[in-house]
């Protein structure tokens, strides 16, 4: 049974879960461990994190007006294919 408190976690966190996120400030305030070992493989290995603390911030700049325009192109590309479907089953 381990117990463990304010575990500060490394920058790198999420490099290898290829998320566009960035760890700027990361903690667990307490993590708990307990491994069956006279039953392992019989009684389930129990992990409890509690108080996790993530100050994450996105890995790459976004321009604001492409963004907005890609929404746009997507929005009237989802109603015209709504227009289409349900075409279909005019008259």
């Amino acid at each position: 049974y381990v117990v463990l408190e304010q575990l500060v976690l490394k920058k790198n966190l999420f490099d290898r879960a290829k998320v566009p996120l960035s760890l700027n400030y990361g903690v667990i305030g307490r993590l708990e461990l307990h491994i069956p070992w006279k039953n392992i493989g019989y009684e389930p290995v129990i992990l409890i994190l509690d108080q996790i603390l993530l100050l994450v911030e996105p890995k790459y700049e976004w321009d604001d007006i492409k963004v907005r325009n890609f929404r746009e192109q997507s929005a009237k590309q989802a109603k015209l294919a709504a227009s289409a479907f349900f075409a279909c089953f005019a008259d």
